[in-house]
């Protein structure tokens, strides 16, 4: 995962160390993990992250890696809306 840092001419996408995506002292480390075709997992991500995401407008790149060192990146955004329980797609 990136996140956008600075503004402007200074904006620059920065990498965030894999040790803050999760929050290792409450789960294990969720990977490796094998997913099947038509499948999916879910990961909650650790307040570290949080922190990045709301500072930035939550502006971030994120890559999933196969066990073959394939990238996919084309994702689509949505985030949980609390109030009516159900994901937003932006």
């Amino acid at each position: 995962m990136a996140t956008l840092i600075g503004e402007g001419d200074e904006a620059h996408w920065e990498t965030v160390p894999q040790n803050s995506l999760f929050d290792y002292e409450e789960n294990s480390d969720p990977f490796p993990v094998t997913i099947k075709d038509g499948e999916s997992i879910s990961l909650q991500l650790g307040l570290v992250i949080t922190g990045y995401l709301l500072s930035n407008q939550m502006n971030a790149k994120l890559a999933i890696y196969d066990s073959e060192g394939k990238a996919y990146s084309d994702f689509e955004t949505r985030t949980f809306d609390a109030k009516w329980g159900a994901y937003i797609y932006k």
